[in-house]
């Protein structure tokens, strides 16, 4: 697996699978807000409820950094539009 570097510090994993190439990424809070056009509270509370996967921390102390797998935010979205689309 490469490992690369963006602008910001949040590394890149290019996967070839077969021949489609898929990049994960870690995003933290602000990109979350601005992804699911929420705030922190709501996103805590979707992350209790199960809505919405759990975040990883980087680190062991209380103030280290909190992350989520973008792929998999991508796909709790989807499964939430999903389960709000109603068959006509």
């Amino acid at each position: 697996m490469n490992l690369r570097w963006a602008h910001n510090p949040e590394p890149l994993q290019r996967l070839q699978l077969g021949a489609v190439a898929m990049t994960k990424r870690w995003i933290g809070y602000p990109q979350m807000e601005d992804k699911l056009g929420v705030k922190r509270t709501t996103i805590q509370r979707w992350v209790a409820c199960g809505i919405l996967p759990k975040p990883l921390r980087l680190g062991n102390h209380k103030t280290s950094r909190t992350v989520w797998w973008e792929h998999e935010v991508d796909a709790a979205m989807e499964a939430m539009a999903n389960r709000c689309m109603r068959p006509e």
